[in-house]
C-alpha cells in the first residue's frame, strides 16, 4: 500500500538540508510508515461490513422474540380480562 503523501518529493526536498540524502530517505520512510499504521485496508472495510451484518441480524432476531414475547403477554392478559 502506498503512503497517502509523495514520499520522494519529501525525501527530494529534505537532501538540502544537513539531513542529507540518506537521512532524507529514513525521515520519508519513517513518516510513510507512520501515516500507515492506523489506515484501515479494503479487507478491513470489509470484514467490518460483515461484523455489522451479523450483528445487525443478532439484534433483529433478539427483537422479533421480544416482540413476539410481548404479544404472548398481551394475548394472555386479554383472555384473562374477559
Amino acid at each position: 500500500m502506498t503512503a497517502p503523501f509523495d514520499t520522494l518529493a519529501l525525501a527530494e526536498a529534505l537532501k538540502g538540508t544537513p539531513l542529507g540524502k540518506d537521512g532524507a530517505e529514513a525521515v520519508a520512510r519513517a513518516m510513510a510508515d507512520v501515516a500507515m499504521a492506523d489506515v484501515a485496508t479494503k479487507r478491513d472495510l470489509t470484514e467490518l461490513g460483515d461484523r455489522l451484518e451479523r450483528a445487525m441480524l443478532r439484534q433483529t432476531i433478539a427483537l422479533g422474540g421480544i416482540v413476539a414475547a410481548i404479544a404472548a403477554v398481551a394475548t394472555t392478559v386479554l383472555k384473562l380480562l374477559s
